[in-house]
């Protein structure tokens, strides 16, 4: 008989305490959730410290967990900043934090070594050798990119070294995780710095040529996905192996929250061959949860064919009817359902931009004037509304006027951290000895050899870590075992009790401040980086350019393994590898150094790990991390560097004191993007359109249809170009670019990236 398969965590979305209240209350295991800087949704309303305070006493209370998402770019300017935020909620004792930034990676793990750290979906590890550079990294969890196919994900988590998390619900982005500068490139606000302002819900507009094609449309909602939905999905993620089941809404209402969590909680506590029993039961919880239209998301290439319904509008809520006469106050509205004061709303105009939701807190009737609470189907009302209120705009319910009531958080304890004492135990067949805040307590006994079971060092941690005592807990416990000693858990139970019962008679000294660690790293010398001032061409091998010999020629890497090889020119590794085709990647990266290619171009960790795989006894390689592969910190450009990188590129949406402070801080030489047209957004899912798309904004744009590595790209349709900075080394990007041409933008370089 086959034991029954682990049930992975299912983890909520908080944006706010009383979010996470109702995700414990409706059986969620762990809840993520963000401060007010340095977390993917900056947007929201977040949680302050003392938020954050009595959620860690309520989890640690009730047995649940909570992860801090730290996750977005740190410029070398924010490391102050950032490292108070981390100091005062490393005392909270997340059980996680969730991150993007190698640098932060590297920060956390020098400054802060007690805290476990999670990748990001932002990262975007998307194969098992991106995982192995995370556990390179000190990470001990991947949250994966959300455009892998199922089949992909049970490759990849057969072959993890670390624990495997997926998204099963809620809003997709169109683009590769971190590959995305949509949102930054249209005024600043980053998807990266948590301000996405969602452009890939507009409307976009095409030629009228470009509608006439077999699947293509001249007009729609090109970039807009489906919301994923995997209730039927369990099963299979569950026999793969996911550690974690993640829902996103971090902007949700805590009673969508609950009703997602109830519903996935239905179905991951029911037996697997009782769960088609409940499969109704769930989808209707589900069902008033007002998310966008349900679809698989991308777990395989038909589903990523139908994600994009570029016919519809791309918002979430449930619809509730259209705005009609603007009146003082407000505007009429017919509801086609009951409406409620409380509940959320949000008016939502043809063009998919995305506006505000707002809480529906006055209704009166249009004949009457009087108020009203409730008002049924086929009612004449006047919603009240601050805002310009376009006639003829869909209005949508985004959140219920509360059918459940939550824990008041304001009324919840804040968490008060215990002492934390590591531990030294030593046993062997003549008794047990633990030292502790330098003391040593021993327990002289004579224990028998073991016959059967040894005993297990983790096992005898486990149990000293349980101290009883009010304000204090164990820290690391180190247990060392000689002679094959054996205690029965009856007796290491009752040593356990003796040994903190001894210690909590111990007089010990108060706490004394220390000075953070971190503070030495901010005074920390500026090294100036070794130069390496070359400018490299980006170049399109199916045309000829006029030949420059002060500038190194760089070309994308072809899955043709027959195609011609330049020994003295640079290659561009593919940033987004499925893991099928991590052995051919490999192959053509040996053959180009077997060759003779001294330059590879870096653009996503896993490419590093395949580098160590190869024989490189006799190359003398030169690799430049750039596009997408981020760096915006000095501690980035460090941990690069040590897995043999030679040169940087600073991140593009950096500004221009941003760039020069990266320079400036070291340790490798820095690449400015000075010309070309970055790729705005990378996806699988399939696009009706080709070429050249505008928005009712101006904003102009091109797409590319899908590569030979299945993706398409999303351009805009003026280069970006901006000057040379000095004691950096430059990149001309004529990929999708002609040189010189006229109208340019100079993206965030001129203003501040917030």
């Amino acid at each position: 008989m086959t034991s029954p398969l682990p049930t992975p965590e299912l983890l909520a979305p908080a944006g706010t305490l009383s979010a996470a209240l109702a995700a414990y209350a409706a059986g969620a295991d762990a809840v993520y959730c963000g401060l007010g800087r340095f977390n993917a949704r900056e947007m929201g309303s977040n949680f302050s410290i003392d938020d954050l305070s009595r959620l860690s006493a309520k989890a640690k209370a009730d047995g649940k967990r909570f992860y801090l998402t730290l996750n977005t770019l740190v410029k070398e300017t924010e490391w102050e900043a950032f490292a108070e935020t981390v100091e005062e909620a490393a005392s909270l004792e997340p059980d996680a934090i969730i991150l993007q930034d190698i640098g932060v990676a590297r920060f956390l793990r020098r400054y802060f070594p007690q805290l476990e750290l999670h990748a990001s979906t932002q990262m975007g590890f998307h194969n098992s050798r991106g995982i192995r550079a995370a556990r390179d990294l000190g990470l001990s969890r991947v949250i994966l990119e959300r455009q892998v196919t199922l089949d992909e994900l049970e490759a990849i988590t057969a072959a993890s070294p670390l624990e495997v998390e997926v998204f099963i619900h809620g809003a997709l982005c169109c683009s590769l995780s971190g590959n995305c500068l949509f949102s930054s490139w249209m005024g600043g606000w980053s998807g990266n710095r948590g301000r996405c302002k969602q452009p890939c819900r507009r409307r976009f507009h095409g030629t009228e040529s470009q509608g006439s094609g077999k699947g293509k449309a001249k007009s729609g909602f090109f970039f807009s996905t489906q919301d994923l939905y995997s209730l039927e999905m369990i099963d299979r993620l569950q026999s793969i192996g996911v550690a974690s089941l993640k829902i996103e809404g971090r902007l949700k209402q805590p009673d969508y929250v609950y009703q997602v969590v109830e519903a996935y909680r239905l179905v991951l506590d029911t037996p697997s061959a009782e769960r088609p029993r409940v499969m109704g039961e769930a989808r209707k919880i589900l069902s008033s949860s007002y998310g966008r239209r349900w679809s698989r998301g991308f777990a395989t290439r038909e589903d990523m064919d139908s994600l994009i319904q570029h016919d519809q509008l791309g918002v979430s809520g449930q619809l509730i009817g259209s705005v009609g006469q603007a009146v003082k106050g407000g505007f009429k509205l017919r509801p086609s359902r009951r409406l409620h004061l409380g509940d959320r709303l949000r008016v939502q105009p043809d063009s998919g931009d995305e506006v505000p939701s707002f809480t529906l807190t006055s209704m009166r009737s249009a004949q009457g004037r009087s108020p009203v609470l409730t008002a049924r189907p086929g009612d004449e009302v006047v919603v009240g509304f601050d805002r310009e209120a376009p006639r003829g705009a869909k209005v949508y319910r985004v959140g219920s006027s509360g059918k459940r009531s939550y824990p008041d958080g304001a009324k919840l304890p804040l968490y008060n951290p215990p002492r934390r004492f590591d531990l030294e135990i030593r046993v062997d067949r003549e008794g047990l000895r633990v030292e502790i805040a330098g003391r040593q307590w021993r327990r002289e006994e004579s224990f028998p050899a073991a016959e059967k079971h040894a005993l297990d060092s983790e096992r005898i941690a486990e149990e000293f870590r349980r101290t009883r005592i009010d304000g204090i807990a164990a820290g690391d416990c180190r247990v060392a075992v000689k002679g094959n000693p054996f205690l029965p858990a009856s007796r290491l139970k009752a040593l356990r009790r003796e040994f903190w019962d001894w210690f909590a008679e111990q007089d010990l000294p108060e706490e004394q401040p220390t000075q953070p660690a971190w503070e030495e790293f901010l005074k920390r010398e500026r090294k100036t980086p070794p130069k390496d001032l070359r400018v490299t061409r980006l170049l399109n091998p199916a045309k000829r350019y006029p030949g420059d010999s002060r500038m190194v020629a760089a070309y994308p890497l072809t899955l043709d393994v027959k195609a011609r090889i330049n020994p003295a020119a640079e290659y561009i590794l593919p940033h987004f590898c499925p893991e099928g085709e991590l052995p051919r990647i490999k192959k053509i990266m040996a053959r180009l150094i077997e060759q003779g290619v001294k330059r590879l171009r870096i653009t996503s960790l896993y490419q590093l790990q395949l580098l160590k795989e190869l024989d490189l006894s006799r190359a003398e390689l030169e690799l430049t991390a750039a596009y997408p592969l981020p760096v915006a910190n000095s501690l980035a450009s460090e941990a690069l560097g040590e897995a043999g990188v030679t040169r940087v590129q600073g991140w593009l949406e950096l500004e221009r004191s941003a760039l020069e402070a990266l320079r400036d801080a070291g340790p490798l030489p820095v690449e400015i993007y000075n010309y070309g047209r970055p790729v705005l957004l990378v996806t699988r899912a399939r696009i009706p359109i080709e070429g050249a798309i505008s928005d009712s904004r101006g904003g102009r744009f091109i797409v590319s249809s899908r590569d030979e590595f299945g993706l398409t790209h999303l351009y805009p349709e003026k280069p970006m170009a901006v000057p040379a900075l000095p004691n950096t080394a430059g990149c001309i990007d004529l990929l999708n670019a002609e040189a010189g041409e006229e109208e340019t933008e100079s993206f965030n370089f001129d203003r501040e990236l917030v």
